[in-house]
């Protein structure tokens, strides 16, 4: 029992005095805080859970002392004494009560850095709360660490399809947070990409395109303006303006009926105050070692258990052995093959396979 706190229980299984059989009556409670004066519950009266067991809500003063002792009565039952050994109540580094961390809580960027903080001794386990520098720094280190990881393609945990329209006469788009295609900026770049020539089909067809020109294949195309129904090539400027990237399309769309589809790696975005999240399995366990292995850079004295950095390091490799996939081998006479051919659509070269 958590001293001086409301919202217990405590219990008790009362007897019949004649039979042995479960009590059923009325039962009341007297209290006894630290072997002094037995004083009549409080608390209200004891509620019957069924077969004989009854239980009791003590007071915020009933549950102020080392040993309390709660004896049950009822008229014909056998007394029963429950004796209680308390607890003091964790605290914040501020000295206040902290909030209740529910173990099924979902994960947010304050439990992770709250964790990570205790792996390096930098807090008690048992609290939930911890100082606002403390907090900044785990802050600006998840930010870094999230950022290391946006680079890496097998961190990713998932491929996203998003679909956007696209306007006739118009052959550059900007991509991200605020852009013309407003969603998180591909930090990885476009891995595939299609067209639908008419979304008002009934059946919408779409037509895969190659993989997107670089910015070197872009600069050798002289007439940048040509138009065309439908666009046959897709440049990614990996550079940032503003935390956007560039998108270009290649000939200029003459009708705003055509449908852009990008395929791109989903890895995590910047993980925002106050938001749940949810990832795949290991993915948690290997952001909290790996914040922890960061920390510890801000904190050399910090008592980082070795085992937490061998950790951070397997955890890792585990996410990217499971988002590793074996390339597809092309040939263009491979032994037991057919001959390769040309892809009209996707304006590419297939070999035998």
């Amino acid at each position: 029992m958590i001293r001086k706190q409301a919202n217990q229980r405590v219990g008790a299984q009362m007897i019949n005095a004649l039979d042995g059989s479960a009590f059923v009556g009325s039962v009341t409670v007297v209290v006894t805080v630290d072997a002094g004066t037995q004083t009549a519950g409080a608390g209200g009266v004891c509620v019957h859970e069924g077969g004989g067991y009854f239980t009791y809500s003590p007071t915020v003063n009933e549950s102020d002392g080392n040993l309390i002792a709660f004896t049950f009565s009822g008229a014909g039952a056998v007394p029963q004494t429950v004796q209680i050994y308390t607890r003091a109540r964790a605290t914040g580094s501020s000295g206040t009560e902290p909030t209740p961390f529910p173990i099924d809580a979902p994960l947010t960027d304050k439990g992770l850095i709250l964790d990570a903080l205790k792996m390096c001794g930098l807090i008690p386990a048992a609290v939930e709360d911890a100082d606002p520098s403390l907090m900044a720094i785990g802050q600006r280190q998840l930010r870094r660490l999230i950022g290391e990881w946006a680079l890496q393609p097998l961190t990713m945990f998932g491929w996203t399809r998003r679909v956007f329209p696209l306007t006739a006469g118009v052959s550059e788009y900007t991509i991200g947070p605020g852009g013309d295609f407003d969603t998180p900026r591909p930090s990885l770049g476009i891995e595939w990409w299609s067209i639908i020539p008419n979304r008002n089909d009934t059946q919408p067809y779409e037509i895969a395109r190659r993989r997107p020109r670089t910015m070197l294949e872009w600069r050798r195309i002289g007439m940048k303006d040509m138009a065309s129904e439908l666009p046959t090539d897709l440049i990614f400027d990996g550079s940032i303006d503003v935390g956007r990237n560039t998108i270009a399309i290649y000939p200029v769309p003459t009708t705003s009926d055509v449908d852009l589809i990008l395929y791109q790696r989903e890895t995590i975005a910047t993980m925002q105050d106050g938001v749940d999240y949810a990832f795949p399995e290991g993915y948690e366990s290997a952001l909290l070692s790996n914040l922890a292995v960061k920390l510890k850079q801000f904190f050399p004295d910090a008592m980082l258990d070795p085992q937490v950095s061998r950790d951070a390091v397997s955890t890792l490799y585990l996410i990217k052995r499971q988002n590793w996939t074996a390339p597809e081998v092309f040939g263009n006479e491979l032994p037991g093959t057919r001959r390769g051919h040309y892809n009209i659509y996707a304006d590419e070269y297939t070999g035998g396979r």
